[in-house]
């Protein structure tokens, strides 16, 4: 059976700006010579139609879906799943009627970057620009999983995102969502 080459999968999750962020991912992706396809949560399904070779793939993921590919996935007898590249927009309480707990909702959305590898990378600035919020989900998921993430040639995101100027993009939630893609 064919499965989605984790190794070109950039995923992307939050509470909010997921489909902003994937969409403007899978734009800057798509750009010659490169390929890439966008799904998940947004975008047509990608069920049954494996990526051409070198395309890679953007995925918008849900909280459930990560449920799936993390918790979900052991008690199928599977094991569980995360992207070579993954992004984490932001977090707040959400979603609690399908998960019936807020720490199970954080821990949901943890599995963007709990089965990831040495040399994965893990993008957000979540706890830098809400650090009052990501303390918060720290508390209730049990420990501030998305710390210490970093570009994998050491540049922090912080001091490389300042430089990105983009006054053309309206809102400044769509301009913080352009830096992340």
């Amino acid at each position: 059976m064919d499965t989605l080459d984790r190794t070109r999968t950039i995923a992307v999750t939050g509470s909010a700006g997921k489909s902003s962020t994937s969409s403007m991912l899978a734009l800057l992706m798509d750009t010659a010579p490169r390929k890439a396809r966008l799904g998940g949560n947004i975008g047509g399904s990608l069920l049954g139609s494996m990526p051409e070779p070198g395309e890679w793939t953007v995925l918008e993921l849900s909280s459930a879906m990560l449920w799936w590919l993390g918790e979900g996935a052991v008690l199928a007898g599977q094991r569980p799943w995360s992207p070579r590249i993954g992004v984490l927009t932001n977090l707040a309480p959400n979603h609690v009627d399908w998960h019936g707990a807020l720490d199970h909702y954080y821990r949901s959305k943890a599995q963007i970057r709990a089965s990831q590898r040495l040399g994965d990378a893990f993008v957000t600035l979540f706890d830098v620009e809400h650090p009052q919020a990501a303390a918060e989900a720290a508390r209730a998921a049990g420990s501030a999983w998305w710390e210490g993430a970093e570009l994998p040639d050491a540049v922090t995101l912080a001091s490389l995102l300042a430089r990105v100027d983009l006054p053309e993009v309206p809102g400044e939630h769509q301009r913080r969502n352009a830096r992340l893609a």
